[in-house]
C-alpha cells in the first residue's frame, strides 16, 4: 500500500531503558520515533503525506524534524512569499501605469502583453526543461 523506503525506525519499546527515557517526555505526552528513509528513492514531503494519510483515522498529532523536512518547509514558505512579491508587484505596477497613462483602461494593454509573454515564456521553459534537459531552480 505505502511504499515509503524506510530503512530503519527506533522503536520505544525495543531499546534499552536508558533510551526508553529519552524518548518519552517526562509528562509522557511526547515520544520520539526516529527514522531513516531513502531521500534518493522517496521525497520527505511524500513521506510526511504518507504517514499523516495513516494516522488520520486515530487522531494524533505529530510533527516531524531533519534536514530533508526543514528544506522542504524553507522551499514551500520560499514560494509562497514569492507567490506575494508576484502579486504585489503587479498592483503596483497597475498602479503607476494608471499615474503614467492618466486611464484606468491603458494600463490594461501592457498588462495583458506582459501577462502573455509570461505565459509563453513559462510553456517555453518548460519543453526545454522537460525534453532538452534545461537546468532549472526551484524558485520559479
Amino acid at each position: 500500500m505505502y511504499d515509503l523506503h524506510i530503512d530503519g525506525i527506533t522503536s520505544y519499546f525495543h531499546v534499552d531503558p536508558d533510551i526508553q527515557k529519552q524518548l518519552l517526555s517526562k509528562d509522557k505526552s511526547t515520544l520520539l520515533v526516529p527514522f531513516k528513509f531513502d531521500h534518493y528513492e522517496t521525497k520527505a514531503v511524500k513521506i510526511k503525506e504518507q504517514i499523516e494519510e495513516v494516522l488520520k483515522p486515530y487522531h494524533i498529532s505529530f510533527e516531524m524534524t531533519g534536514q530533508k523536512f526543514v528544506d522542504s518547509d524553507v522551499i514551500n514558505s520560499s514560494q509562497q512569499g514569492l507567490k506575494k512579491t508576484e502579486l504585489i508587484t503587479i498592483i503596483f505596477i497597475f498602479f503607476i501605469l494608471i499615474i503614467v497613462f492618466r486611464s484606468i483602461l491603458a494600463p490594461v494593454v501592457p498588462l495583458i502583453t506582459i501577462g502573455i509573454s509570461y505565459a509563453v515564456s513559462r510553456c517555453i521553459v518548460a519543453f526545454l526543461v522537460e525534453y532538452m534537459q534545461f537546468p532549472l531552480s526551484n524558485f520559479l
